[in-house]
């Protein structure tokens, strides 16, 4: 996958997000990148990249299953939903709650940040760990485990706790 393709992209589309009401109906990503720019410039650029990365990747999971054909690299499409939830919301729905539990992975004392941006700034009821596949919040849920599950354990010592 061309990061810096995807991340250009991402930056390209900011201030469409912006003109619309609500980035669930729009673009959810184009919502995140300003509210992650105050945590990643104080990370080194390596550690920038990888939480693009990481992010790219655990949304990447739940939105394949909103999709016709697209597969996860880490759950294939086992869990595709049908056609009539295929929607945009539904897919930006997965993409925050996926994106959320990264952020709460990555950086657990921020907790009370990352829940103001996700339930105070896009209005979603808070994640309350749900695996119901027939919700966006559940799919999100399944669908970003083996992505911590890789990126947890991948030899770059994200989570701080290997010597």
């Amino acid at each position: 996958m061309n990061y810096c393709l995807i991340t250009a992209l991402l930056i390209g589309t900011i201030g469409l997000a912006s003109a619309q009401p609500n980035p669930l109906d729009t673009n959810v990503f184009g919502f995140f990148i300003p509210q992650l720019r105050p945590v990643a410039v104080t990370q080194p650029n390596t550690l920038q990249i990888r939480l693009l990365a990481n992010m790219m990747s655990a949304a990447w999971e739940p939105w394949s299953q909103y999709t016709p054909s697209t597969k996860g690299f880490f759950v294939g499409d086992a869990y595709r939903r049908p056609v009539e939830e295929q929607t945009l919301r539904n897919k930006n729905t997965a993409i925050a709650y996926a994106i959320h539990r990264l952020l709460y992975n990555y950086f657990p004392n921020s907790k009370a940040q990352w829940d103001s941006i996700v339930y105070g700034g896009l209005g979603l009821p808070p994640n309350n760990g749900s695996t119901d596949l027939s919700t966006p919040m559940g799919l999100a849920n399944v669908c970003v485990e083996p992505v911590l599950a890789f990126f947890n354990n991948d030899n770059w010592n994200s989570l701080g706790d290997k010597k």
